[in-house]
């Protein structure tokens, strides 16, 4: 049901669509049309998109300059043999197209959202060294920021606690998952959605009767 491009060069122009068939390079599964690569807005004032300094914090690697994956989220679960993806980015001045991850896969969309209470979002700058010199001045060496987010399914079903919980097996600490916080909003989505993995297993508990709640701490793989 989700699919994702993560740490690409695809350009504000880039369009792709993803098909699913019983045979190779068929569609007759499911059909996403073509889609916008970007679907969130850039604060033009600040930079230009073709700008050297446009995607901040990356440096020189072109294979990991875009912090913002590409997210599609069909409006169900579908099964089959063959996927396709299809990527058209005629005006990308590099001439070829990267991609460092394509993640395919299911999900969990439960009935009731996340609770607001304790909800957050951040970036994180663990991996950059700040060194000290002896006479006070400091020295860094910049990289790559991430992005963790903090939530909690407070009404979850007894249905949806066993998907998580089959999920946490599977997964572990290890395994990637992709955040879409808002299926119905990919501009949202795309600006603090992100690929990532449960950085703990948290336990599902037994507020009331007939419901379930379990905290999720994902931070994002670079």
């Amino acid at each position: 049901r989700a699919f994702g491009l993560v740490n690409h060069n695809l350009t504000r122009s880039a369009t792709w669509r993803v098909t699913i068939g019983s045979t190779a390079g068929a569609a007759d599964i499911y059909d996403s049309g073509s889609l916008l690569a970007w679907r969130m807005s850039f604060d033009g004032d600040l930079l230009e998109w073709e700008d050297t300094g446009w995607w901040e914090g990356v440096g020189d690697d072109e294979y990991l300059r875009a912090p913002f994956a590409v997210l599609h989220v069909a409006g169900a679960y579908y099964s089959g043999r063959y996927l396709r993806i299809q990527i058209t980015d005629t005006s990308n001045p590099d001439g070829w197209v990267q991609l460092g991850r394509v993640f395919v896969g299911g999900g969990l969309s439960p009935t009731w959202n996340a609770s607001y209470a304790g909800w957050s979002e951040r970036w994180t700058d663990a991996q950059s060294v700040i060194q000290r010199a002896d006479g006070g001045g400091e020295c860094y060496d910049p990289r790559r920021r991430s992005r963790v987010t903090q939530f909690s399914l407070g009404w979850m079903e007894p249905g949806e606690a066993a998907f998580a919980h089959e999920m946490q097996r599977r997964l572990g600490t290890t395994g990637e998952v992709l955040w879409v916080p808002d299926a119905d909003d990919m501009g949202y989505s795309q600006q603090y959605g992100f690929l990532g993995r449960l950085r703990q297993l948290s336990a599902i508990e037994y507020p009331y009767h007939n419901t379930r709640r379990l905290a999720f701490e994902i931070g994002e793989i670079l």
